[in-house]
């Protein structure tokens, strides 16, 4: 603006102190007019550059913290998928040696349990087989001394040895022997 203005201030002084023809002078007073409008469109020009600059620096900024942000974002997301990759490699690679030693030891345990539930099989069966016996020799011992019994009875009422394999019968008698201790009924 003071450029415009000194111009402008340079010009009156020159046409008021010289000697111009007005032709000279209204051209002059055109192509200053000229000028000055040039100049005006210049500044706004160059205002309008400066705010398009201003603009596009912020959106810099902000895709370059966008950038960052992204970066970061990529950079944990390949630690995690390293550190992902390692527990899989850990866990989960089995060589095919032991993965056969794997399938030999299930066969091996599957054995086992049929070999362990053919144990359980004859053990429930010898002790169902025992339970059966014992109770046969109960029956059987508690018939022969009941028999025995009998025979005892028999000989004392008599005083003469006799026989007898009938069931003992209920005698009145005063004094009866009583079981010997070695004996349990």
């Amino acid at each position: 603006m003071k450029i415009v203005h000194m111009l402008l201030l340079g010009s009156c002084s020159l046409s008021l102190f010289s000697c111009v023809s007005s032709k000279k002078f209204k051209a002059e007073q055109a192509k200053n007019a000229e000028l000055t409008a040039q100049y005006a469109q210049s500044q706004s020009s160059l205002k309008t550059c400066e705010d398009d600059k201003a603009e596009a620096a912020r959106k810099r900024t902000a895709l370059e913290s966008e950038i960052d942000g992204l970066n970061k974002q990529i950079s944990f997301l390949k630690e995690n998928n390293t550190q992902a990759l390692k527990q899989l490699e850990n866990l989960s690679v089995i060589s095919g040696s032991q993965a056969e030693s794997i399938k030999k030891s299930l066969e091996n345990i599957g054995a086992k349990d049929l070999y362990i539930q053919d144990l359980q099989s004859a053990m429930a069966k010898k002790d169902s087989l025992n339970r059966e016996s014992s109770s046969t020799m109960t029956t059987r011992c508690g018939a022969a001394f009941m028999n025995s019994r009998a025979l005892e009875l028999s000989a004392e009422d008599n005083a003469k040895p006799h026989a007898s394999l009938s069931p003992a019968r209920n005698r009145s008698h005063k004094s009866r022997p009583s079981p010997s201790p070695g004996r349990t009924g």
